[in-house]
């Protein structure tokens, strides 16, 4: 008996060793029911999302099921990023070069753009994170304006400009991203718009953020508005685009059923370890 006990006690301190050198991360997945007046099937089926079934799929609805999970549990994308070089003269296929371009929104070769990149980057970034914390302490800085999320809202426009918003430093979600989109782009980082739903603690809100693109890796969502470097699971991407304008929204409320409603129903869970 006591062979057995001793026995029992080595194997428990060498899988306490063994966890120590090789700890465990659990990457939670959430299934998620999705339906929306519109939204794009390429886009919502791009990480961290999967697009697992289209139930419907018609002119006034579409509803899907996907699968996410929070950005940061991917541990080993975080560590593989965290050092991911910044390559200033970067030569990109014709694919990614619409994400290097100015749009209406977007005033990345504008003269206040320029003014500002040269004054927040001063030559010394050698990664893509360094790069992407400057822009985003910009664009987190902004003062919200009510009005104008009523309005576009509402579908009398569509957003600001990132000239516009730099003047007033004022704004909502959307013109944070707009600012974001134009430094990045400014300094040859290809980035693109994203709109979606986020769904926390029972409250829905429609919301834009941004991705950008690591090399040799894909897309990486970051959050302009708050300034963070990681998105949550219940960020749910409906379109991404070069601008607001690409994302095919003319009016948030073109997101929403006839009847006013969405859907936004988390079904299961499921652990990765």
């Amino acid at each position: 008996m006591m062979t057995i006990v001793l026995n029992a006690i080595k194997a428990l301190f060498v899988l306490i060793a063994c966890l120590c050198i090789h700890p465990c991360s659990a990457q939670v997945e959430h299934v998620v029911k999705l339906g929306t007046g519109i939204m794009s099937l390429e886009s919502v089926d791009s990480y961290p999302q999967k697009l697992l079934e289209v139930i419907e799929n018609s002119d006034t609805a579409v509803i899907v099921r996907i699968t996410t999970f929070n950005e940061w549990e991917d541990v080993q994308t975080v560590e593989s990023l965290r050092y991911a070089p910044y390559v200033a003269n970067r030569i990109y296929d014709e694919k990614l070069r619409k994400y290097l371009k100015p749009t209406t929104f977007i005033n990345s070769e504008s003269e206040s753009t320029r003014h500002l990149t040269d004054s927040i980057f001063i030559g010394t970034e050698k990664t893509m994170v360094e790069m992407i914390r400057k822009a985003l302490a910009i664009s987190s800085s902004l003062k919200f304006d009510n009005l104008l999320a009523q309005r576009i809202y509402n579908g009398e426009v569509a957003c600001m400009s990132s000239d516009y918003s730099l003047e007033t430093m004022t704004g909502t979600c959307s013109e944070c991203t707009n600012i974001f989109l134009a430094l990045m782009r400014n300094r040859n980082i290809p980035a693109r718009f994203v709109r979606g739903m986020v769904f926390n603690q029972g409250n829905m809100t429609f919301h834009a953020w941004a991705e950008v693109w690591f090399d040799g890796f894909g897309w990486w969502a970051v959050d302009p508005q708050t300034g963070n470097e990681m998105t949550p699971y219940f960020f749910y991407k409906l379109h991404a685009g070069a601008d607001a304008l690409e994302c095919g929204c003319n009016s948030l409320k073109s997101y929403r059923f006839r009847n006013g409603s969405v859907i936004i129903e988390e079904q299961t869970v499921k652990y990765q370890f």
